[in-house]
């Protein structure tokens, strides 16, 4: 019987194996691997399904899925050349063996045509000459930590005779070769010298290509490595597209050179891959040069990715896995628990990689584009055309006249980051904002990274009954809002104010979006929901993050100015690239609590004085006194609070200004106040044609129907 025969019998024998090791109920099995059905329910979720006539078994609670030798390798924890004998000797078949050097020499193939009969010949060699297990070719795959299933997985071959078809072409004198034959496509193939002494070890046929290629379609995070061995060896321990090995569900390209990186980046510009990419390429300047580029190049279309080293302290994949297979499996495990649970590194995160490279190392191989200059001229006409679509660009009211007035009208793209002290109420300052932009059709994302969604939307709901109560007894706070036992006990008068609220809530909530963090949200993950947004509904929003010293960070080894500065300046340069108002709520530290707000406060980030476009401060009202612990606990007490906004920076508008407002935090309400607010602010909102005497004398009605 040859190996051929065998393969199929042990394939088509699953179902016998299956009610050997596990139950069967009806058509479902028991699983061997996870247990499932015997758990409370009793339902289990293993099944046999057939590609053509073979078996496969899958299970839908741990989703392994194979046929009966990648079962048995995984119940018996065996590696595959391992799982293969046994699984003949469960099956009582002995398969032909032919010695290695019987092997037959295949032709290598027109060069001009495809090399896929070529492939299948190599491939066919590789097995006979395994299946003896000694010679050449298996020590050298042993010491390269590759199993030989590993190798018929992606349908490698051998060649123990190989010529360089190209070579030949052009007439050169050539001498044969022992190489492993690994296809990239059907025109081109790495041929690999076994012979460690060989001065040529890794020829290329063709044109080259990404190694598997077709992992670009997986449903798994994909790693990136260099080499094609690199790949071989994350595949070895079970990186293989959904065939489960050593609890992995993951999938694996290899570049096959540092230059073609962007095969990659052109691959990708087609077709987004459905999870991140995982780039691991080598330990050198070289892979570190490469990643700093495909990381950007990534970023540009906006694919979501993770630079990992997988390494540790070796050169590259291969010979981590040869110095400490079982170190090298942990690695990667918790690589990807890291990926899967959305903590990704960037490289805006890396500094110390990108500080290591010089200049050449960064655009030795840059595309033309890349590098050119344009002179002002040239970019004239698209600079008018910017001008007139800016005529239909909507400048976005924040709901307050004065603040409108300060900032030229409203909201423009950029960034704008608020500070304030601790429990001064800047999330229910913003919070209004956000509320009073939404009720203008104006979509807003909320990335509420200390507050729930709920506590947030009862803000919204006690600020309202505030607003709509003709008997300010029966408004509600937060917590009458969010206490359900509490309403048996309210009047009807009280119940209907929460519903006036609520259905006056509704006719704006649909233009809000609250993203609750939980500690996974960094600037990275912002970009990628902003993105996603305007790609789906073609609406540009309002982006508000409270706050900003606890998006996650995007180096946890880095201190948390570099992590804040970072995070800052890709906000920054998410306001200029999705063309958007950004605001960020920024804490401040206990040093400037009894200090007047000024630039001072934000020096502990260089970043955020640096890189937004405006910058408002929130503090007590205190006049021109400096005030005291005491005066600040005393302030906290009163009801309503004073407190004044100050515009500290502006880069295209006039500083120094100040409004006034009224915070009454039992409701989560602030009012502007307009008679003591700057002449400045008066002044421009009165040009604005605002009626500011009338505005003064009918407060309490305004009050009432506040915009919000």
């Amino acid at each position: 019987m040859n190996r051929d025969e065998a393969k199929r019998i042990v394939q088509q024998g699953l179902p016998e194996y299956l009610e050997k090791i596990t139950e069967r109920r009806g058509e479902q099995y028991v699983c061997p691997l996870c247990g499932s059905g015997n758990g409370p329910n009793g339902t289990p979720a293993g099944s046999i399904y057939f590609k053509g006539d073979i078996p496969y078994y899958k299970c839908f609670s741990c989703d392994f899925h194979g046929d009966t030798f990648d079962l048995i390798a995984q119940v018996e924890g065996l590696e595959p050349a391992d799982a293969f004998k046994r699984a003949y000797k469960e099956f009582n078949l002995t398969p032909d063996q032919m010695p290695s050097n019987h092997a037959t020499e295949p032709s290598t193939g027109d060069l001009k045509g495809s090399f896929t009969e070529y492939y299948k010949k190599c491939a066919k060699t590789l097995v006979r000459i395994a299946n003896a297990g000694d010679g050449d070719l298996v020590n050298y795959l042993k010491s390269r930590g590759i199993s030989p299933l590993t190798a018929e997985f992606f349908f490698i071959g051998y060649d123990p005779k190989w010529i360089s078809p190209t070579a030949q072409a052009k007439g050169k004198t050539t001498y044969p070769s022992q190489r492993l034959i690994i296809p990239l496509n059907s025109h081109s193939y790495t041929a690999r010298a076994i012979d460690p002494k060989n001065t040529a070890p890794k020829l290329k046929e063709g044109k080259g290509d990404l190694f598997n290629r077709r992992a670009l379609d997986s449903e798994y995070p994909v790693f990136i490595v260099e080499g094609e061995f690199d790949a071989l060896s994350l595949a070895d321990i079970g990186v293989r597209g959904g065939k489960i090995k050593n609890g992995i569900n993951a999938d694996v390209i290899a570049l096959c050179s540092t230059g073609n990186y962007k095969l990659l980046l052109e691959a990708l510009r087609h077709k987004k891959p459905k999870s991140p990419l995982i780039l691991s390429l080598d330990n050198d300047k070289a892979g570190q040069a490469t990643t700093v580029k495909l990381a950007k190049g990534l970023e540009k279309l906006n694919v979501s990715y993770s630079i990992n080293n997988i390494s540790g302290e070796y050169k590259d994949p291969n010979d981590a896995l040869i110095a400490d297979r079982k170190g090298f499996v942990a690695t990667v495990k918790q690589t990807l628990h890291e990926v899967n649970a959305g903590n990704l590194t960037t490289i805006s995160s890396l500094e110390a990689l990108e500080g290591d490279l010089s200049v050449d190392d960064l655009i030795d191989d840059q595309e033309p584009d890349a590098i050119q200059i344009e002179s002002v001229a040239d970019g004239l006409q698209a600079f008018k055309d910017y001008i007139k679509a800016s005529i239909t660009a909507p400048t976005i009211s924040t709901g307050y006249t004065q603040l409108d007035a300060l900032l030229d009208g409203g909201l423009h793209s950029g960034l704008y980051v608020l500070g304030a002290i601790s429990s001064l109420g800047k999330t229910s300052y913003i919070l209004q904002v956000a509320d009073q932009i939404a009720q203008q059709g104006i979509p807003v994302i909320f990335f509420s990274l200390e507050m729930s969604q709920y506590e947030l939307m009862a803000k919204t709901v006690s600020r309202l009954t505030y607003l709509y109560s003709a008997n300010q007894n029966d408004a509600k706070t937060v917590r009458g809002v969010l206490n359900g036992k509490r309403y048996e006990n309210y009047s009807t008068a009280e119940k209907d104010l929460l519903e006036t609220a609520m259905t006056k809530y509704a006719e704006f909530a649909k233009n809000l979006y609250i993203v609750e963090g939980v500690g996974n949200i960094g600037a990275e993950q912002v970009e990628n929901v902003v993105a996603n947004y305007i790609t789906l509904t073609g609406k540009k929003p309002v982006v508000i993050i409270d706050y900003l010293q606890i998006l996650a960070p995007a180096e946890p080894r880095a201190t948390d100015k570099q992590n804040t500065d970072n995070a800052v300046l890709r906000l920054k340069r998410l306001s200029r690239d999705q063309d958007i108002p950004v605001i960020a709520i920024s804490s401040l530290n206990r040093e400037n609590y009894t200090a007047n707000i000024s630039l001072r406060a934000f020096k502990e980030s260089g970043a955020i004085e640096y890189s937004s476009d405006v910058l408002i401060g929130l503090q007590f009202d205190f006049g021109s006194e400096k005030p005291t612990d005491e005066d600040i606990h005393e302030m906290k007490r009163q009801d309503p609070r004073k407190i004044e906004l100050k515009i500290l920076k502006n880069r295209n508008g006039q500083t120094g200004d100040s409004i006034k407002y009224h915070y009454y935090p039992k409701f989560n309400y602030f009012k502007e106040t307009w008679l003591k607010s700057s002449d400045k602010a008066k002044e421009l909102a009165a040009n604005n044609q605002f009626d500011v005497v009338a505005l003064i004398t009918n407060q309490h009605k305004q009050d009432k129907v506040i915009k919000v």
